[in-house]
């Protein structure tokens, strides 16, 4: 379900193209909740610089580990022949756990 999001839009972008395949749903914009996350991001980013982390690079392995993590639920889904809204939850949480042991 992922793949068709590009791998080279930045960092923010991508994550949030990806959130929102996987969720399966769009959420509304609105302008409070708008303003608090830029506030929240804006915080994020002055973090990162204090630590010397790039947030850009920093968003994009933590995407791409749910990427893999998200393909290998895909991957568990399709072999147990049901479809994501045939699966628990709780089993879908079991395979995620699993992707990421996997993943070292």
């Amino acid at each position: 379900m992922l793949d068709g999001v590009p791998r080279n839009l930045p960092a923010l972008m991508e994550a949030d193209k990806v959130s929102k395949k996987a969720a399966g749903q769009k959420t509304a914009d609105k302008k409070h909740v708008e303003h608090e996350l830029g506030d929240l991001l804006f915080t994020i980013v002055n973090l990162a610089r204090t630590m010397k982390v790039d947030p850009e690079q920093a968003l994009r392995k933590s995407t791409a580990r749910f990427r893999a993590r998200f393909a290998h639920v895909e991957k568990r889904v399709e072999e147990s022949g049901k479809g994501f809204q045939d699966t628990a939850l709780g089993q879908m949480e079991e395979w995620w756990q699993e992707g990421k042991r996997v993943e070292g």
